[in-house]
């Protein structure tokens, strides 16, 4: 980590696997206003984790949803929606 400080923000997320692409959007991160390095909170980066998994494991080659800090909340705002193709801080990348 530089000298520099983190600011607050939003921004997508993208994994491909096996063929199939999921973004997510407005996931809230630091970004270092020095070097641009881009940090999760523990929470948000275990977050994250589960709903790739959930959204990779379905049957549809490419899915784009909003970042919902819980289980619940998504399903109440249905923040993933599915489309067939042919139609602490942690670091982000890891």
């Amino acid at each position: 980590m530089c000298d520099g400080t983190t600011v607050s923000r939003t921004q997508p997320k993208t994994v491909e696997r096996a063929g199939r692409v999921a973004v997510i959007r407005d996931v809230p991160v630091e970004v270092c206003d020095s070097c641009g390095e881009v940090y999760l909170d523990t929470a948000v980066a275990s977050r994250l984790g589960q709903l790739f998994r959930g959204i990779l494991s379905g049957n549809v080659d490419q899915v784009c949803g909003h970042y919902v800090a819980d289980a619940a909340s998504a399903l109440r705002s249905k923040a993933v929606s599915a489309v067939p193709l042919v139609s602490g801080l942690t670091r982000w990348g890891e």
